[in-house]
């Protein structure tokens, strides 16, 4: 766990208001279109202290055909997202757990990626999230509470104002780039088109609110 950083202690987010200057932030729904330029090298293939190969990892890549986007379902679908930061698990504990947060879940993706022999990076930048979006991303529906979350975890990030109301959460964020083919137009990999380095997002993820059934607790 990194120095300094204290999951229990309760800080309240920053407000940020909206100014008619451009946001440097991304919007998290629309990352940046697939690059062909700078091309993987061999560090993109690499096994790291976060990106490690185990066999465990080796054999669930290999169980998903190598494919890249059963493998990116795998993560975005099998490991909940927690809001805490830096990079914490890496790869193989993040697998066991099966929960970490955005720097995690993208080290377990990058290591699936890279154990099937395609190239994959971490990007990092600051994005703008929907408040929304925000709130189903870590199944919270008051704004504040979401903020919190984020600033809580120790994430640099503050909720955005606009007319006085709350518009957005603006965090830091890490997310994968993979060299993989790509047809932008019909939305997925494609086998006959040329390779780029495509975004992948496998933290953000909306999840829904069910209402409680009553459970009768009473003597069978």
């Amino acid at each position: 766990m990194p120095e300094g950083f204290a999951r229990l202690r309760l800080v309240r987010t920053k407000l940020i208001h909206e100014s008619s200057e451009p946001s440097p932030s991304r919007d998290i729904l629309n990352l940046d279109p697939p690059l062909a330029l700078n091309p993987p090298g061999e560090a993109d293939l690499a096994e790291t202290i976060e990106v490690t190969l185990t066999p465990a990892i080796r054999e669930l890549a290999a169980s998903l055909n190598s494919d890249p986007l059963k493998i990116f379902n795998y993560v975005c679908r099998n490991i909940e997202f927690k809001p805490y930061y830096g990079s914490v698990k890496g790869a193989q504990e993040t697998l066991w757990e099966k929960e970490g947060n955005d720097f995690d879940l993208a080290s377990l993706l990058i290591a699936l990626l890279r154990a099937s022999g395609i190239p994959a990076r971490y990007v990092c930048g600051q994005v703008d999230v929907p408040i929304d979006r925000a709130k189903l991303w870590v199944g919270v529906k008051d704004a504040n509470v979401c903020g919190d979350m984020f600033a809580s975890g120790g994430i640099p990030s503050g909720l955005v104002l606009s007319g006085g109301q709350i518009t957005k959460l603006r965090t830091d964020h890490i997310w994968v780039e993979a060299w993989v083919t790509y047809n932008q137009y019909e939305g997925a990999l494609q086998n006959a088109a040329p390779k780029r380095w495509v975004p992948l997002d496998p933290s953000f993820k909306q999840y829904s609110f069910v209402p409680c059934q009553g459970v009768d607790i009473g003597p069978g």
